[in-house]
């Protein structure tokens, strides 16, 4: 069972996904370039664990446009956990950086059938019978 989760890219994929472990019950943190998209988040009850370099999460999960994971893995990775997985449509260059990483990391791709970052509603339920690869 989860527990905590810290999600980084608080778009559609990330903010769905937080907003699926909310409502089962795992308590989630995230963070994201844009404050707006954070804001969303937490007005939407996507949210409901503050973020902190200290807290050991179960699992971290990259929910970013592909070039912003590369140079995310690119970086020292600062996060307590015990995975880190993405969900950006992953690459053969994501998993090669991931495979760098002292952190145990799985490259995914959800197929949820859903793609438009630019109208946005809360639909977690996307999450629900999708399937998703493992790289």
């Amino acid at each position: 069972m989860l527990n905590k989760v810290h999600i980084v890219g608080l778009g559609l994929m990330g903010t769905n996904l937080a907003l699926k472990l909310v409502n089962e019950g795992v308590q989630v943190s995230g963070e994201d370039l844009f404050t707006e998209n954070l804001k969303r988040a937490k007005k939407i009850g996507a949210i409901n664990l503050e973020y902190n370099l200290e807290t050991t999460y179960d699992v971290v999960v990259l929910s970013m446009p592909i070039s912003e994971i590369i140079i995310f893995l690119e970086n020292e990775v600062k996060y307590k956990t015990k995975l880190i997985i993405d969900i950006g449509g992953t690459k053969d260059l994501i998993c090669k950086k991931m495979n760098s990483l002292s952190i145990p990391s799985v490259g995914g791709h959800p197929l949820c059938g859903v793609a438009d970052n630019k109208t946005w509603n809360p639909t977690p339920e996307m999450f629900v019978n999708s399937t998703f690869f493992i790289m």
